[in-house]
Order: structure tokens, then sequence, then C-alpha cells
């Protein structure tokens, strides 16, 4: 059984997560890229991963038969002032132990990243201008691939506004 889900802070294997970083970077440096993590690298890494969770990055952690077998990380980032310094989602890191990979399970952590970009970044850029634009307040919801469970969706959100 895999999961895939959005992590807080106080997630109990962020050491986990540290221990996956540093394989990345591994992986990363067989595959000729090469940038070395400095000494405890991984543990700087999660520290400051741990003080912008869900405020301006987001951490997704996939779990195999209750084993953390990989991650993504992904940050809203100002872009450049010849763009307009538009906020932009970025996924910086990802990384999925080769046992799980193949299937949906890779896809399946970037749409939950690009759901989280999208209620955390163009919905509430939207929302900021309403009133100059006098058009109501927005909202989002993620579509099952289900199409006969849209009807149950769009109720249960409709009554949580």
């Amino acid at each position: 059984m895999t999961s895939i889900f959005r992590t807080e802070n106080d997630y109990p294997h962020l050491d986990k997560i540290s221990t996956l970083f540093f394989e990345y970077y591994q992986y990363l440096h067989s595959c000729g890229v090469h940038m070395k993590l400095t000494e405890n690298g991984e543990q700087i890494w999660i520290n400051s991963v741990k003080k912008s969770i869900n405020k301006t990055s987001v951490l997704i952690v996939c779990e195999h038969k209750g084993l953390v077998c990989g991650f993504g990380y992904g940050q809203i980032k100002l872009g450049p002032d010849y763009l307009g310094n538009l906020k932009t989602g970025v996924v910086a890191h990802f990384y999925l132990m080769e046992k799980v990979r193949g299937g949906n399970t890779a896809t399946a952590m970037f749409e939950e990243l690009k759901k989280w970009f999208v209620e955390n970044r163009w919905i509430p850029a939207v929302n900021a201008l309403k009133d100059k634009y006098e058009y109501p307040e927005w909202h989002f919801i993620e579509v099952a691939n289900d199409i006969r469970n849209i009807k149950n969706q769009l109720i249960e959100k409709i009554q949580s506004i």
C-alpha cells in the first residue's frame, strides 16, 4: 500500500526524509551531476525545510508499506523583475527510491505538489485583486479522476464555503 501526503514540520519521520535527501545527492553524483553536499548538508536542509513548511514551501512524502521511500519538495519563489516579480511554484527536489518507481507514484506526487501550488499561489493571487475588479472570491477543488463522483465533491466544497 502506497500513500502520498503533505507533511507538517512535526512529521515524525523527517530524519528519514533527511536520509533520502542524502541518497538523492548520491544518485545525482552517480548520474554525473557533481554537486556535493557540505558536511551534514542533509541536516542543514531538513532544518531549513522545517522553518518554511506549509508557509512558502511544501514537502510531499511517499510511504510504501509503512516505509518512507520518496519525497517532493516545492517552494514559492519570487521571479525576476524582468518577468514582473511574479510568485512561481518551483519543484526544488524530487526523489523516489527505485523500488517504488514505475506505475503512477511519481505522477501522484507531482499532482499533490501542483495542488499545493494552486492553493497557495494562484488562488491567493487572484483573490488579492477581487475587490479592485469587483468579482467574488475564488476557491479551488481538484476533481478526482472518476468523474462520477464530481457531484458529491462539488456539494462538499460548496457546503464548506
